[in-house]
């Protein structure tokens, strides 16, 4: 085993709020070691629209122009009999309905919500923390902590080498997502309504669709006709999403869905028999409504996903998880430079 790491912050899970907490904290002078189990950024087109408040925080980062110009418009959503048939029926955008003033220039310079979904957020993160001089380790999990009134000693290993180290902490910043392991260790109970009843399929693809999606890059496509109903999200020419919404019953249930059922289902949503489909991924999921009872236990404190878990329609998802990162950086770069009490 390695000699024992020393580092004020250990950050665990390089999502939206891993990611923006390391270069918030390296922002005030504070260094961190960022762990992710991961072996790469997400490539997932999920977590798509980002609002004003959030844009505010990077650009307090100095990478307001990167995300604006790694995004684009808000995503529209259109209603299609395929993705290859021409016809498609719009719904409102969800810009118009956000317009809550008659002047949104007078609240912020910002726009009031920008399509940069986390496939194209992650690497843009991850590229400023490393040019920054942030330590961000994929391919390495947390494998146990134990915390004292000093700090917080973590064991970690790399997934490729096997290899286990030991880094010393003043405090450990819990930003593995919705499941939080850490949070489960620490027995923090998750309140409200929890796990929600509705199922979803996500299918991830690979298929050389980019000219029948050529106008659609930032939008989802509802394909809505007897025997197929889902989403399809947009992640590049080469790679999408097929979003499936079902409800459990003795004729259909999640084992149902396939890789073989997934193809056809998009193939056939796609609309075009010959084009080659290559299922990369299949998820179920559940949205959750819940809080965690409180979001700091001694020297681990829960932030993102681990600390609020929220679904997209009702809450404000990855927005949040950044804005919370934001929050707690400050806090915690007083307390480290001693200028404030824990």
């Amino acid at each position: 085993m390695a000699a024992q790491e020393r580092v004020p912050v250990l950050i665990v899970g390089a999502g939206g709020a891993g990611l923006s907490l390391s270069l918030l904290l390296r922002q005030q002078g504070i260094a961190s070691v960022l762990v992710e189990r991961r072996a790469d950024v997400s490539w997932y087109p999920r977590a798509r629209n980002l609002n004003f408040r959030t844009l505010e925080v990077f650009r307090g980062l100095g990478l307001e122009a990167q995300v604006i110009a790694a995004g684009s418009h808000v995503s529209r959503m259109f209603r299609k009999d395929t993705v290859a048939s021409p016809e498609r029926a719009e719904f409102p955008a969800v810009d118009q309905a956000l317009h809550f003033v008659d002047h949104p220039e007078l609240l912020t310079p910002e726009p009031l919500i920008w399509y940069c979904p986390q496939s194209r957020l992650e690497p843009l993160l991850l590229a400023a923390a490393r040019q920054r001089g942030g330590d961000v380790r994929y391919d390495t999990e947390l494998v146990s902590f134990a915390q004292d009134e000093q700090g917080v000693t973590a064991t970690i290993r790399d997934r490729t080498t096997g290899t286990s180290s030991v880094v010393r902490a003043d405090y450990l910043a819990a930003c593995d997502g919705a499941h939080s392991h850490i949070r489960d260790t620490l027995g923090v109970k998750a309140e409200g309504l929890g796990v929600l009843d509705e199922h979803y399929i996500f299918a991830y693809f690979r298929a050389d669709w980019g000219e029948l999606i050529r106008g659609y890059e930032a939008d989802a496509i509802l394909i809505d006709r007897p025997g197929i109903r889902g989403i399809f999200l947009i992640t590049d020419a080469d790679r999408g999403m097929f979003t499936i919404q079902y409800t459990p019953s003795k004729e259909a249930s999640a084992e149902d869905y396939t890789a073989e059922r997934c193809r056809e289902l998009i193939v056939n949503g796609i609309g075009k028999p010959d084009l080659a489909v290559e299922i990369l991924d299949i998820a179920h999921w559940q949205p959750a409504q819940l809080v965690a009872e409180h979001f700091q236990q001694g020297r681990v404190l829960l932030v993102g996903d681990a600390a609020h878990t929220m679904p997209p329609k009702l809450g404000l998802g990855a927005n949040t998880a950044i804005q919370s990162a934001q929050n707690l950086a400050w806090k915690l770069a007083a307390v480290l430079n001693g200028t404030a009490s824990p």
